[in-house]
């Protein structure tokens, strides 16, 4: 780590091949390693800027200033540090950095790329045109966007599969993204548990089983937790071993007559508490009539 760092507070670090990046809170980038094809060599136009943002590929680096504007320096072999023309008059939000290639995210959610292009990774999709990008992501060989209604679509190689987004995305809100050298990842907003299906007062006769059945949604799957209470004043308390949709109270006495049954859902977005089902246990069992015998 150079000493030059010493007694400044970094806010953002970026790793290419061999080389690092740092960004301090004055907005100044500092930046160390192997110096092949100058990718530490920081530009001197840079001096004088506030930088918001750092990314590194194999042997290049860039920059954002506050100004929405890239500066990019290092290995030039395919192009990734030349920024293009058609960003000048647009206010760059987000960069990412690949091997080869570079990607900017436009004030107006619009996703340019640029450099190696040997697997289409710079190759937008067409199917981006009509959406408003708000993240982006540059792996190896590959890119990916996030959309305003969080839907992640990929682009480049496809060698181990790093650009299939998953089925299982289908009804998830992604809210970040991230690119690796052959993969990529996504984090799925949590949706806070809702009941779908509450349980219901029963009545039962002594010795019968009462069973009580919740559902409830949410992503990921919620936790269950049956509590019960001896009736309306009393205090809930957990249920041992009850954490499935279902609770079977087994042979219910007439002690267990108005007692009362609630399921809680619980997942890392949030809690749901179904309503109170309320248990009755007739008083008597009912009568067996032994078949009367003649004469």
């Amino acid at each position: 780590m150079p000493a030059s760092l010493d007694g400044k507070t970094v806010t953002a670090i970026a790793a290419g091949q061999q080389h690092g990046l740092a960004l301090t809170s004055e907005g100044k980038v500092t930046a160390w390693g192997n110096n092949d094809s100058g990718r530490t060599d920081v530009p001197a136009s840079l001096a004088g800027e506030t930088v918001t943002a750092i990314a590194a590929g194999e042997q290049h680096g860039l920059a954002l200033t506050s100004e929405g504007k890239v500066t990019a320096w290092g290995n030039n072999g395919s192009g990734q540090t030349d920024v293009p023309a058609s960003l000048a008059g647009e206010t760059v939000t987000a960069i990412a950095a690949g091997r080869y290639h570079s990607l900017a995210l436009t004030s107006d959610g619009k996703v340019t790329a640029w450099g190696g292009n040997d697997f289409g990774q710079t190759g937008v999709p067409a199917s981006l045109a009509g959406e408003t990008v708000t993240a982006i992501a540059a792996g190896w060989y590959h890119s990916l966007a996030l959309t305003s209604d969080g839907k992640v679509t990929a682009w480049g190689t496809n060698i181990s599969g790093s650009t299939d987004v998953p089925a299982s995305l289908a009804g998830k809100t992604v809210t970040a993204i991230a690119a690796g050298d052959g993969y990529s990842l996504a984090v799925v907003a949590s949706t806070a548990p809702a009941v779908v299906e509450q349980p219901h007062d029963l009545t039962v006769n002594p010795g019968e089983d009462a069973t009580f059945t919740a559902t409830a949604s949410g992503d990921p799957a919620s936790t269950v937790q049956w509590q019960g209470r001896s009736g309306d004043n009393a205090a809930w308390t957990d249920i041992p071993g009850a954490t499935t949709g279902t609770y079977t109270l087994s042979k219910a006495t007439r002690a267990d007559n108005r007692s009362q049954y609630r399921a809680v859902f619980t997942n890392p977005a949030g809690t749901a508490t179904t309503q109170t089902a309320t248990l009755t246990v007739t008083r008597h069992r009912p009568h067996h009539h032994r078949p009367h015998h003649h004469r």
